[in-house]
């Protein structure tokens, strides 16, 4: 596999990315939606906010967002569609407002889920504990499997 390097930690590269989100960003705002640009943006955003250097509490709210946002962005776009079919807006800001409504999710999310669990998961975890969940999502899966196949079998 060939190597590049760390090109995007150049000063050049840095901006460069910055540059793309921007720029992607900026079609967005004015309608022009692909999903072409919507790769393109994504892996500039990621790029763009992946560099070394001190941690700052934005940055920390942003990083702990991240996960929930992979996982509900679904729940803001739905919320989304709700909204501007009864509004009837244009795509530009439609678009927004799936981005802006799947960040409010990821962030409540994050603050009243994740980050109690992140503060208190040290003293709750315990070895038997971890091998008890375990276990019992192992039989549970089996179960189902099992009462699956029993109550579908031709």
């Amino acid at each position: 596999m060939r190597r590049y390097g760390d090109w995007h930690l150049t000063l050049i590269g840095r901006w460069g990315i910055r540059a793309v989100a921007l720029g992607i960003g900026a079609l967005f705002a004015l309608g022009y939606v692909s999903i072409w640009l919507n790769a393109a943006f994504g892996v500039a955003v990621v790029m763009a906010l992946s560099m070394p250097g001190r941690r700052s509490g934005f940055g920390q709210v942003l990083g702990g967002m991240s996960y929930p946002l992979y996982l509900n962005a679904w729940v803001g776009a739905f919320a989304a569609n709700f909204i501007a079919k009864r509004l009837d807006l244009p795509a530009a800001a439609h678009h927004a407002l799936v981005c802006a409504l799947a960040v409010l999710v990821a962030f409540v999310l994050w603050a009243c889920v994740d980050r109690q669990i992140l503060a208190r998961r040290n003293g709750w975890y315990r070895p038997w504990a971890g091998q008890t969940a375990a276990l019992s999502g192992y039989v549970l899966t089996g179960i189902g499997l099992i009462g699956g196949l029993w109550i579908f079998a031709p």
